[in-house]
């Protein structure tokens, strides 16, 4: 067999030996990559995992750091004092499973009521619950929920996952990550923001790994108080918040036989997305909303098979130890 002949039938497109050579290959790298502890576990599959990554509550009362230092050594728990990319100061609790980071914004402030967490680190909500109970109290539960993160991890490439990525989302807002090679997409503003980014390049990865997070803040949050997470798994699954996200492959005619100006049309159209994505494509050639009636002619777009709030909501519900009917 050629390495270029077909050999899998999926979504009703054919793939090559030599694709599903480098399949393999992505998943022997991912299983034996150094780096486990930064993806979550809770679902093993070559697809993807759904998890809550960032979470920030409100302290019913703040808390001195002297006192937090004295509970955390009395536990074996490290304590640092650092800044991060804010140039905000943090305490920071190393709880071995994971760290939790306690807000002092200044060398000098010694008062902490806002803390952050990142639960994906572990396999399930009521581990993340428990230790801050050990460390906080019981009132800990009465917190405030500030942000939280509805993520997912697509084991592919940032480029490949941009080319087809599909949106619907009302904001406008678009911002690219990175620089000169870009590596993320934020879109949105204030309180609901969409990033997609290349967790793999972040995180020093040896296979494609790409994040996919809904950030809601303020009044996009609908669960108000850390301790009503640990029922929430079906109101977020009601929720849904990445069902706005569609990933696609994109296929494009054959410029055989095309007149001079469909060609030229194509050939706008491969460029913007192959540099920008086809959200940001569409979005940038939709003149008087035209776009499906001037470009749709020239390309196809065929969904995977599985998207990311399938994986999520799947996921979801097994780190609530929910199940969902």
């Amino acid at each position: 067999m050629n390495v270029n002949d077909p050999c899998i039938l999926t979504n009703s497109e054919l793939i090559s030996l030599s694709r599903f050579t480098e399949i393999l290959s992505n998943v022997h790298n991912r299983v034996s990559s150094r780096k486990p502890s930064s993806i979550s576990p809770q679902l093993n599959n070559n697809l993807g995992k759904g998890l809550i990554d960032k979470l920030i509550i409100h302290l019913p009362q703040s808390m001195t750091t002297e006192e937090l230092t004295l509970r955390c050594k009395g536990m074996g728990y490290k304590v640092n004092m650092h800044y991060k990319r804010d140039k905000r100061y943090y305490m920071g609790i190393d709880c071995h499973s994971q760290t939790i980071d306690c807000f002092l914004g200044r060398p000098n402030n010694t008062e902490c009521y806002k803390i952050i967490i990142n639960p994906s680190k572990v396999k399930l909500w009521s581990m993340t619950e428990l230790l801050l109970i050990k460390i906080f109290s019981k009132s800990v539960l009465e917190s405030k929920i500030y942000r939280i993160d509805y993520t997912v991890d697509i084991f592919e490439t940032y480029e490949k996952i941009l080319e087809g990525l599909d949106i619907k989302y009302k904001r406008s807002t678009v911002e690219f990550i990175g620089g000169s090679i870009r590596t993320g997409l934020l879109i949105g503003v204030e309180n609901d923001k969409i990033s997609i980014y290349n967790k793999g390049n972040k995180e020093k990865a040896n296979f494609p790994w790409t994040r996919i997070e809904r950030q809601t803040t303020g009044k996009a949050i609908f669960i108000k108080k850390l301790g009503d997470l640990k029922h929430s798994a079906e109101q977020i699954i009601t929720y849904n918040p990445l069902a706005i996200i569609t990933l696609n492959n994109i296929h494009f005619i054959s410029d055989q036989n095309l007149p001079e100006g469909q060609i030229s049309k194509l050939n706008e159209l491969k460029t913007l997305i192959k540099f920008e994505g086809y959200f940001l494509g569409k979005k940038k050639l939709s003149k008087n909303n035209n776009f499906q009636r001037d470009y749709g002619n020239l390309f196809t777009l065929t969904p995977y098979l599985i998207q990311p709030h399938e994986i999520f909501n799947n996921d979801i519900s097994i780190f609530f130890k929910e199940t969902i009917q």
